[in-house]
């Protein structure tokens, strides 16, 4: 057995590989509670030998533990602004064999692992395991399953292990749920879920992290480009004299999305920024961008052709379709869009222009500049059409695209 890590750095996906010999004891099975503190120290001193410190390990999030050890592209919702059907992204997202994570926020420190009333963690990473809908008493519900990665501290609301409401499901709906199991794991209606947690992060994994052959899969294929440092690091839209000098990617989205339960028309886009860690370089100085991207729609005159860079006449006259929430200091930035079928252009920039001249000395002398890498995912019965010579391509269903700074 072998468990595989996957890290961003120096501008490329490393991939670790830790030999399962160091999991089994001399007598051929090692304890459980041996195995996992291995396994800890292992993930441990992975971490180190990439960042270069344990002072860089340091805070982090949970989203940024997902990309780590996949290489997949995260994104994350805030429950209390939650979007319509996100029960069914949820239930997608499960199928193709996505990471699911749910946190509460806390307001302080002294919240952090405090225990409500309902026996929920606040300040603690939970895992979504599965999306069901259920017939209680012939009306549908919706319900998910989390696990607290403790094994045990429960839920006791509505829907937990011994509950009121399983006594309205069938019999053999509940042995299928397995709802009554004593192993860290409860069932959850949608709408207490919504009231009770406050984050949800959904990690999209790539075709070479999946090994099951019951999940969906994502094909990709990526492209490469360059922001530099007083020519093509142009910051934000609240800067005319600069913007178009960004980078610009283009895509085509044809498809229209097949499910016909999700209320809205059109091709849905995952779309995320990435910058390269600077935990490292946080001694020297060196902290995050603040970045961000904006998406246009293509104008006739342009459709179809390649090798093209839309102009101050485009992007100043017209109003971006969509963008990023915000413009934040975050590793990754990442939003899910439905789109129209057409042609669009994709420009990822810093918040400010010519944010690399702002390093420390110790960034400048190794020559820093910003490359910009594109990653594209689509489910397996999409078609792609691509071309070295090209950033067009064709997508259909679900589409992921990633540009990675460094």
């Amino acid at each position: 057995m072998s468990l595989f890590t996957a890290e961003a750095s120096q501008c490329c996906w490393t991939l670790l590989v830790l030999s399962g010999r160091h999991f089994v004891s001399v007598a051929g099975e090692g304890p459980s509670a041996l195995r996992k503190w291995r396994l800890r120290k292992l993930l441990e001193l992975e971490r180190w030998m990439v960042n270069s410190s344990y002072e860089a390990l340091t805070g982090g999030s949970s989203i940024e533990g997902f990309e780590d050890f996949t290489g997949g592209i995260a994104e994350s919702y805030d429950l209390n602004k939650a979007p319509p059907f996100l029960f069914n992204i949820m239930r997608k997202a499960l199928k193709l064999g996505s990471l699911l994570g749910c946190s509460i926020d806390i307001s302080s420190s002294y919240e952090t692992e405090a225990i409500t009333r309902q026996k929920l963690v606040k300040g603690h990473a939970y895992s979504i395991t599965a999306a069901q809908q259920v017939l209680h008493f012939g009306s549908p519900v919706e319900l998910l399953r989390i696990r607290n990665p403790w094994g045990q501290v429960e839920w006791t609301g509505a829907w937990s292990d011994n509950s009121k409401e399983w006594d309205g499901v069938q019999p053999e709906e509940k042995k299928k749920l397995d709802h009554s199991a004593e192993d860290g794991e409860f069932w959850m209606s949608f709408p207490d879920f919504l009231r009770q947690f406050s984050r949800l992060d959904i990690c999209n994994l790539t075709p070479d992290t999946l090994t099951s052959d019951e999940v969906g899969r994502w094909s990709y294929s990526e492209f490469d480009g360059v922001w530099r440092v007083g020519s093509t690091a142009g910051g934000c839209r609240n800067y005319p004299a600069t913007f178009c000098s960004n980078p610009q990617f283009f895509i085509r989205l044809e498809d229209v999305d097949d499910d016909p339960h999700d209320g809205e028309d059109g091709c849905t886009a995952l779309i995320g920024l990435m910058q390269k860690d600077a935990r490292r370089e946080r001694r020297f100085g060196r902290d995050l961008n603040t970045i961000g991207f904006a998406i246009y729609q293509v104008p006739d005159e342009y459709k179809g052709r390649s090798n093209i860079h839309l102009g101050p006449d485009v992007l100043l006259r017209r109003t971006a379709v969509a963008r990023s929430q915000n413009f934040i200091n975050l590793r990754e930035v990442c939003d899910r869009f439905k789109l129209p079928p057409g042609e669009y252009a994709v420009i990822p920039s810093t918040f400010e222009p010519h944010r690399k001249e702002a390093s420390s000395s110790e960034c400048s002398r190794r020559n820093r500049r910003t490359a910009v890498r594109w990653r594209r995912m689509l489910t397996l019965t999409s078609q792609s059409r691509t071309s070295d010579r090209t950033t067009w391509t064709r997508t259909s269903n679900v589409s992921l695209f990633r540009f990675v700074e460094t």
